[in-house]
């Protein structure tokens, strides 16, 4: 080990006795250490027999109670049947903070076996040390390329939101965290790998779908959070984040693919997902009017600029069938779009809808309201989403659509979305697009 990291001009710092183990550096003032619990070969005091390994000198099990506490572990190699004291520094560690993740090669030994149950450890199987570690090396180059967040980067923001919006006088602290956060994630989808002139292929629609989301998570979950816990006050900065996003870089010089030009609307789309479905469990119906109709996008040639309802929708992200991509080697969907973005936005929105059954149907509901609104601008026709097959029913109108016709013969012209401007306050509009999408929701179902 000391001389493969010289190989790669690491020196480590090298703790092979009790003596070491007491004269060490803090663990996190060194960048790379060797623990050799057993000892060196090149001292006598090396342990080797049962009743050697039956116990360790307490410094040596000071700095294994550190080791173990403080980060995270990966066992290669180990039977875990012999080392009783190694066994025994593992057992008493009282702490979860970090994930042990053991990797194997056929069946575990039971004594492996009782410290995986114990310590909840994740097992890996593997063909060998040296192909698992070259992978997870790639895994981890792969990871970093997408930029994605360090996972706590989502949490802490909400948390540094939320303590702003209790206190009105930190408006601008609110507003810069937001802007701040839309602006990296701007830079971050103009300098990453997203050309438009490859040549398509499924495994790099999964990469840049998953590169996508990574790049918009952090302004993903202050949104949600704003337009959930947020006032009227909010709206524009909400209106301008969906707004930055979802403004494309310009049209690269020579031959272009049109599902890459397309598909550099989904980080905005999901955003306009998220809020949407938080504005509408919330009632904030001037947040969804919003969004919806005052965020403009151009076409995939940049000229034309049409509202977000109708350029944002995720079946207008997706060029022709190739959502079906996103799962390969499955059945065909009916909706592939509205399922993979119905799964991407569930943690995000845990939070704000905790059960899983409520998500349902707020999900179903803001996508036939966006259905709904596309079908009234656009006139004759409207993408549906996974609500128009879920009931299985070809006669009956989707269970969210019944809820929506429902309040507007109940409450006519007071209606929220009406009160917003919406369907140009007619209940005649309405029920035209309803009568679209009810037709268009039974097209699906018959596939």
């Amino acid at each position: 080990m000391e001389a493969a990291l010289a190989d790669v001009g690491i020196t480590p710092i090298v703790i092979a006795s009790p003596d070491a183990a007491e004269g060490a550096p803090p663990l996190t003032h060194g960048s790379c250490f060797v623990v050799k619990v057993h000892g060196d070969y090149l001292d006598a005091r090396i342990k080797n027999t049962t009743e050697e390994l039956s116990e360790y000198d307490p410094r040596i099990n000071s700095i294994l109670d550190r080791i173990f506490d403080e980060f995270g572990l990966i066992i290669c190699g180990w039977s875990g049947s012999w080392d009783d004291a190694l066994r025994a520094a593992l057992e008493r560690a009282s702490t979860r903070r970090f994930g042990t993740f053991w990797v194997r090669r056929g069946n575990l030994a039971p004594e492996a076996e009782a410290l995986v149950t114990l310590r909840g450890m994740t097992v890996i199987d593997a063909t060998d040390a040296d192909s698992f570690f070259s992978e997870l090396r790639e895994k981890v180059l792969a990871a970093e390329a997408t930029h994605a967040p360090h996972p706590l980067s989502g949490p802490m923001a909400v948390a540094t939101l939320k303590r702003y919006l209790q206190d009105p006088n930190r408006i601008i602290d609110l507003t810069d965290l937001v802007n701040r956060e839309v602006e990296r994630s701007r830079v971050q989808l103009l300098q990453g790998s997203f050309t438009v002139g490859v040549p398509y292929g499924g495994d790099e629609l999964r990469r840049r779908v998953a590169e996508y989301e990574a790049i918009s998570q952090v302004p993903l979950s202050l949104l949600v959070t704003l337009s959930r816990w947020g006032n009227a006050a909010h709206v524009d900065l909400i209106v301008r984040s969906i707004q930055r996003l979802s403004d494309r870089p310009p049209m690269e010089e020579g031959q272009f693919w049109p599902v890459w030009r397309e598909l550099q609307k989904y980080p905005a789309a999901v955003l306009l997902y998220g809020v949407g479905i938080a504005a509408l469990v919330s009632h904030r119906y001037e947040l969804l009017a919003r969004i919806l109709t005052s965020v403009s996008v151009r076409d995939r040639l940049g000229n034309e600029a049409r509202p977000a309802a109708l350029e944002l929708a995720m079946a207008a992200v997706f060029e022709g069938d190739t959502a079906q991509d996103l799962r390969p080697g499955e059945n065909k969907w009916k909706t592939p779009e509205s399922d993979h973005v119905h799964q991407v936005l569930r943690e995000p929105l845990r939070d704000l809808i905790p059960g899983n059954d409520e998500y349902e149907i707020a999900f179903d509901r803001f996508e036939v309201f966006l259905s709904l609104v596309y079908a009234d601008l656009y006139g004759g026709w409207g993408p549906v989403g996974r609500f128009a097959w879920k009931s299985g029913r070809l006669s009956a109108q989707p269970s969210g659509l019944s809820s929506f016709l429902e309040e507007v013969e109940s409450e006519g012209d007071k209606w929220g979305p009406f009160v917003s401007g919406l369907f140009g306050a007619s209940k005649e509009r309405f029920q035209a697009a309803a009568e679209v999408i009810t037709e268009a929701a039974r097209l699906v179902a018959r596939r």
